[in-house]
């Protein structure tokens, strides 16, 4: 949404829109932000399919029909492997809808959704290591293809993908900010940013990250 509005206001912006992004959150964020990723939703599906999709535990059914748009989200809890248009219904479900008839679900936090979001980064990180992913490589590069707005050299997103290939996924960290919802925003509070800004910093100099609530 942020990256939508800085395309109408950044035009005149040091190093326009783009610029206006990473500066943005290099504020926000107290760390430099290098380089700016634009991933639309066809390059996530098909990146899953190349790793053969993901294995992931749906903590809901989830129903929403929106005929306008032809969008469908069909999905009962459970575990189960998801190819990559349902990885991305099961990341992008917020609410159903009257169309789901008697089959209509309850609503969904945006901190479920956050959740939802790093589970399946880490269903593809333990794709990308195993020995099939790896030979999968080739396919997730053509996956990233055209579809994927950067200004990250080519050559960099090769090695990128080559070192997450190997990573063990013990050595990622997720990072949450949460806090209270106050319409229409929710407020993350001080001490929340600080504590993700100290282990981000901590990440980018090579040092243990910090404990929560270590100030």
């Amino acid at each position: 949404a942020f990256y939508s509005i800085s395309k109408r206001y950044g035009k005149d912006k040091p190093g326009g829109p783009d610029g206006l992004v990473k500066s943005m959150f290099g504020e926000l964020l107290d760390v430099p932000i290098d380089y700016l990723t634009v991933i639309n939703f066809k390059t996530f599906e098909d990146m899953i399919d190349a790793l053969g999709g993901i294995d992931v535990n749906v903590d809901m059914d989830m129903c929403y029909i929106d005929q306008a748009d032809g969008t469908e989200i069909r999905l009962k809890q459970g575990q189960q492997k998801l190819d990559g248009k349902n990885a991305l219904d099961f990341v992008r479900y917020r609410h159903s809808t009257s169309k789901c008839g008697k089959d209509k679900t309850k609503e969904s936090s945006d901190f479920e959704r956050n959740q939802r979001q790093q589970q399946v980064l880490s269903a593809m990180l333990d794709k990308m290591t195993s020995a099939k992913g790896f030979l999968n490589l080739k396919g997730l590069l053509e996956a990233v293809g055209d579809n994927v707005q950067t200004d990250i050299p080519k050559s960099q997103i090769k090695q990128f993908l080559k070192t997450y290939a190997t990573i063990k996924k013990s050595d990622i960290e997720f990072i949450s900010l949460e806090g209270q919802w106050k319409s229409p925003y929710i407020r993350v509070s001080d001490e929340a940013m600080a504590e993700a800004q100290a282990k981000l910093k901590a990440r980018l100099s090579g040092e243990p990250a910090p404990l929560s609530g270590t100030p």
